[in-house]
């Protein structure tokens, strides 16, 4: 046990922790992409709020003497390789992918705190936060496509 982790909760923290670090990968390029400004701008407040999660998992799981956060494992160089390569034929296609991309991290994190109903309350409070995050971000993005695109 690690000051209140159980080492089970240490795999699944993990495999969250690397998850949005692959999100913030994705969304990188995807504002390296595109030649639209305004939607670099928003892609930006999307990864800057991405990187304060990630940022505040690895203040949480240095308090827990937790290592290696954020390494990807072979499912997720797989899939993050594959997205890389991916052509776009237009903006509309980059945050259509955003989109996807935020619906699949709030599944994710449904996932993981579902499964996880007795880890440490610190961490599961603020994954509870990073949800309500990801639904902000989502109307965001979407409201942003129907001003722009529809």
């Amino acid at each position: 046990m690690r000051g209140g982790i159980v080492n089970s909760d240490v795999k699944e923290i993990k495999k969250v922790v690397s998850s949005m670090h692959m999100g913030n990968l994705l969304f990188k390029s995807y504002i390296n992409r595109t030649e639209d400004e305004k939607l670099k701008k928003e892609l930006m407040k999307v990864l800057d709020r991405f990187e304060a999660h990630v940022n505040k998992y690895k203040m949480v799981c240095q308090k827990y003497h937790i290592e290696n956060i954020d390494k990807l494992n072979f499912k997720q160089e797989v899939s993050l390789n594959i997205q890389l390569m991916k052509q776009y034929k237009n903006d509309f296609g980059i945050i259509s992918d955003a989109l996807k991309g935020l619906n699949m991290g709030t599944l994710g994190m449904l996932d993981f705190i579902y499964k996880n109903k007795n880890i440490n309350n610190e961490i599961k409070e603020y994954s509870k936060e990073v949800l309500k995050d990801y639904d902000i971000l989502k109307e965001r993005l979407h409201k942003f496509s129907l001003e722009t695109y529809c």
